[in-house]
């Protein structure tokens, strides 16, 4: 997985632009697009879809909030690719994909938020991470080093170092290398079926040696030929979550990060999972053309597999690129915290002091490749993609910079006080399996679409009436941006 600040100044590749300038309506049939339409925001269409045709990209999301509200929100390709007789199905504005790195600074604002309300101890974010690895320093983790304590460093390591990558780590040296995508390579040095756990990843890392003192090198002050960033690293912030917060990792980030309280639906932010079987219903399927043998021995030692699907454990991934997310939950995020490392500001509340900045999160995932962009004028956007560029700059980076091209050019009008974000209603006779919320696959009857949301959700009821009555016991926010609408007896 890769990150990066980028340049509101970078240069761009020209073909890009040249992209929006060239569309016509025929091209929007190749690609289905979803989502309300956006009067004035066509070029950012244009931009998408140019993009995806060229390289190949099947399903894909953007969205654009303004002064913290989502103006623009559309999504590219298929939830489903047509097959022979069956025609496919579009992929929603609201599709659940793959953060890949992109979480991190969830973990990280998950973390400091912790840390305020006691949860590290008197020591907060400089709290040693490992309990007992030297019988003088105490920590969070009580882990057992296999097969012995690799350095004495690994008692040294704090929170702070963890989340600043800082912990000593070149996931370049290998071994242990980045220890994450190397699941079979671990349970085999501790005789232990594949895939093993976090605990026995720590135990693993823990009998390593580490590269650097902690506290010494970063991932933004690294020298030529190194990299400190550490997926292993947020992985062990993770499962300090998950030891220590009531209700593990998810119940915590639900609770207070990811929140109904930042109108961010418990529903909107989600464990990935590493088969297709197990696919989310409305994610697409992830495209590469890479195969590997799978990490499950339960499933077939010596299967190959597309490496997107079992190439790697996801599940354990959870606080480094193990969720899945909306672009609306994406975007509430980083309308609220920091994402980038700069000052020691990820996970940090955006405040009138600590306002926002030209900044941004990638994350690349085999199959998945994902941007969140902040600015100092206050626009936030986040693009997720279902196909990878391995090469550099990858994907994500290159049609950010498109897209920070066009923001900063003019060419296009927003939308006045119109949103595009929340689940569609459509009123009448209720459908528990049709549609996905989405502008284009409405949720089909008023109980419904009160089923199917949690907290925190915002309904767009389409114009029209429904007999209903009952009691809304959810904390939902209603409109009816398209016309009058009659609910009742």
């Amino acid at each position: 997985m890769l990150l990066r600040k980028l340049a509101m100044k970078s240069p761009i590749v020209i073909a890009l632009l040249a992209f929006a300038a060239a569309w016509k309506a025929d091209a929007q049939a190749a690609l289905p697009v979803s989502g309300r339409p956006v009067p004035g925001m066509e070029i950012f269409d244009a931009t998408m879809s140019g993009f995806m045709r060229t390289n190949g990209i099947t399903a894909g999301v953007l969205g654009i909030s303004r002064g913290g509200h989502i103006q623009y929100l559309r999504s590219f390709g298929w939830l489903r690719p047509p097959a022979g007789a069956d025609p496919g199905i579009p992929l929603p504005e609201n599709a659940m994909m793959r953060t890949a790195s992109a979480v991190k600074p969830v973990t990280a604002a998950a973390i400091r938020e912790f840390s305020s309300v006691g949860g590290l101890g008197a020591d907060g974010i400089n709290a040693r991470a490992f309990d007992g690895l030297i019988t003088t320093k105490n920590g969070l983790l009580n882990i057992t080093p296999k097969p012995d304590l690799g350095d004495p460093r690994h008692a040294d390591i704090t929170v702070s170092h963890l989340l600043l990558h800082q912990a000593g780590f070149d996931r370049l040296t290998d071994p242990p290398g980045d220890v994450m995508f190397k699941s079979r390579t671990v349970a085999a040095a501790l005789g232990l079926p594949s895939p093993p756990s976090n605990r026995e990843m720590m135990s693993y890392m823990l009998g390593q040696s580490l590269q650097w003192t902690p506290g010494t090198v970063s991932n933004l002050t690294e020298p030529a030929g190194t990299e400190a960033y550490s997926n292993y690293g947020y992985m062990v912030l993770g499962e300090i979550l998950q030891t220590l917060a009531d209700g593990g990792y998810f119940a915590w980030v639900h609770r207070r990060i990811m929140s109904a309280d930042r109108w961010i639906p418990s529903t909107e932010f989600a464990l990935a999972r590493s088969l297709p079987s197990d696919r989310h219903a409305r994610e697409p399927g992830y495209v590469s053309a890479n195969t590997t043998q799978s990490v499950f021995d339960n499933e077939n030692p010596i299967e190959t597999v597309p490496t997107p699907y079992g190439g790697f454990f996801i599940e354990a991934m959870i606080a480094h690129g193990g969720a899945i997310a909306s672009a609306p939950a994406m975007i509430r995020f980083g309308n609220a915290f920091h994402v980038w490392y700069d000052s020691g500001n990820i996970g940090q509340p955006i405040t009138p002091a600590n306002p926002m900045q030209n900044n941004a999160h990638s994350g690349r995932l085999d199959g998945s490749n994902t941007l969140l962009q902040q600015r100092s004028d206050g626009i936030v956007f986040y693009l997720a993609l279902n196909r990878t560029d391995h090469g550099d700059p990858d994907f994500a980076d290159v049609l950010g910079k498109a897209i920070n091209t066009l923001l900063n050019g003019g060419g296009y009008s927003w939308p006045g006080s119109e949103t595009s974000d929340g689940f569609w209603v459509s009123l009448g006779a209720e459908n528990s399996t049709a549609g996905f919320g989405g502008y284009h696959s409405s949720y089909q009857g008023f109980q419904t679409s009160l089923d199917r949301v949690s907290d925190g959700s915002y309904l767009r009821l389409r114009a029209g009436r429904q007999d209903w009555k009952g009691r809304i016991q959810k904390r939902l926010r209603l409109d009816a941006p398209e016309g009058a609408v009659v609910l009742g007896l």
